[in-house]
């Protein structure tokens, strides 16, 4: 239950989307340090190709370098991808993040303790097919990984809204009934509205219930996002005054669903 104010709703908002992304960066850190610093010396991409990452004698790398090489990958990206294509031109075949970190990555073949090949033989074609590939679409995914589930919330959001809207002509209905009669309507028709006030697009039903509650329902089928399918949110008139002072009762439907004036 909440009334019209609810400003740390955007702050709960940027908060949860930060957690988020920190989360899936901690992830994706823990999944290429923790294996390029390992035994295998190799994610399981790089163990199909039969690659693996080194220092300049081939010698495993520590959990701090492979950290650095991670970090690095950000460089790479922001210059639009060229970190990375570094390695199909430089001499010894190292990414920008590589030169950084000072790592190299070579065929599994090579020895710990011998130096590196002064010059690495050149990628074969698949190479570049997996490069232009996952370093191409990679982003994408990794942005419709963020981005989807904040538009369907975004969408979500604006459904519920039309919910509030539906409401206001009950609500209407019900402070001019109680101006007159200094009591709360029974239901739509006491209150002089249809069956259903104002229902229509994702809204199934608007009913004014006893002491004043305005009763939305959300459509159980059709474009309706899924969370809000069949469920309800109930604007409750408490006497004030003389006046109502209208307050949200959003059932079970997520706050984050829900418009910031109607939030817990």
């Amino acid at each position: 239950m909440l009334g019209f104010a609810a400003t740390g709703g955007i702050s709960a908002i940027v908060a949860a989307s930060m957690l988020n992304y920190v989360v899936m960066i901690a992830i994706y850190w823990l999944y290429f340090a923790l294996q390029e610093s390992s035994a295998t010396q190799a994610t399981f991409g790089k163990r199909a190709l039969g690659i693996k990452v080194t220092d300049d004698h081939a010698h495993r790398i520590g959990f701090g370098r492979a950290t650095g090489r991670f970090f690095g990958k950000f460089v790479s990206s922001f210059i639009l991808g060229i970190g990375y294509l570094l390695a199909g031109f430089t001499e010894r075949k190292q990414a920008l993040h590589d030169m950084m970190a000072s790592t190299f990555v070579v065929f599994r073949a090579v020895e710990p303790g011998q130096p590196l090949p002064g010059v690495r033989p050149p990628m074969p074609w698949y190479g570049w097919v997996i490069n232009i590939v996952c370093f191409s679409l990679a982003p994408i995914g990794i942005l419709a990984a963020f981005a989807l589930p904040a538009y369907q919330d975004y969408t979500a959001r604006a459904q519920a809204y039309t919910g509030i809207v539906a409401a206001d002509a009950a609500k209407a209905a019900v402070v001019t009934f109680y101006a007159a009669q200094n009591r709360c309507p029974q239901s739509n028709e006491e209150a002089g509205l249809g069956t259903s006030a104002a229902a229509g697009g994702y809204v199934s039903d608007v009913s004014i219930k006893p002491d004043c509650h305005v009763v939305v329902t959300f459509a159980g089928t059709g474009a309706v996002n899924v969370q809000l399918r069949g469920q309800q949110i109930e604007m409750v008139g408490t006497p004030d005054g003389g006046n109502l002072s209208w307050t949200c009762d959003n059932g079970s439907i997520p706050d984050r669903l829900l418009p910031l004036t109607c939030r817990d």
